[in-house]
């Protein structure tokens, strides 16, 4: 067995007995998960994780969180669809052994502001996530519409303010949506960050010397 692989198996039946010795001590199931996942998570490497429990009804339960995105909700069920994970478990690919995976499943909501768009890998095509929501501040409890989308690998999911793709050149036209499609898919092979330079400096030389004045924020988001 290669010893990067020895490791990871190590460091995963190293977690898997947190559960049991926690359990000793108390009958709170979530408490021995929570216990466990904080040492999955410094064990593995990772800033935020989540453990998953199937019920009677096969019906996937969020059991434990650390540093959830504040998007999803805590406690209780929130996984409708299908994923890599679920798929996993359901074809029997976990079997007996604890096994640990990256989910390729994201849900969210836009508070009034630009669509992200989605960089499909296996089609090539820009799709804007047209979720619905008023822009926050407004009103005092505003109601937003989430949206779940699955990425599968090479996929880019990039978020920007609209000082991207409001953009100006001396002839007063805007960047927009299109040219910011089409430099992602010219540089959807890059990493993430690399992404964001790739569009600021396709802004910056459509705009040349054009005072700017808002601001241009992006988060780029790739499974590999």
């Amino acid at each position: 067995m290669p010893s990067s692989e020895r490791q990871h198996r190590i460091a995963e039946w190293s977690a898997l007995r947190l559960p049991a010795q926690t359990l000793n001590q108390t009958l709170n199931l979530r408490s021995a998960l929570d216990a466990a996942l904080i040492h999955i998570l410094e064990l593995t490497g990772q800033e935020a994780g989540w453990i998953y429990l199937c019920d009677e009804g096969d019906q996937f339960i969020l059991a434990v969180r650390q540093r959830l995105p504040p998007a999803l909700t805590y406690p209780g069920t929130i996984w409708q669809g299908e994923c890599v994970c679920q798929e996993a478990c359901r074809t029997g690919q976990i079997r007996q052994e604890p096994t640990l995976m990256p989910c390729s499943r994201l849900r969210g909501a836009v508070g009034g502001h630009n669509y992200p768009i989605l960089y499909r890998q296996a089609t090539g095509q820009v799709i804007p996530l047209t979720t619905q929501g008023i822009v926050l501040g407004i009103v005092p409890d505003p109601y937003f519409v989430p949206g779940e989308i699955v990425l599968d690998p090479g996929d880019i999911l990039l978020f920007y303010t609209d000082g991207i793709t409001e953009a100006m050149n001396p002839q007063r036209d805007l960047f927009g949506d299109e040219r910011l499609a089409t430099v992602l898919c010219a540089s959807h092979q890059y990493a993430p960050g690399d992404i964001a330079d790739a569009v600021l400096a396709a802004v910056r030389e459509f705009a040349g010397d054009t005072p700017q004045t808002d601001d241009m924020t992006m988060v780029a988001i790739k499974r590999v």
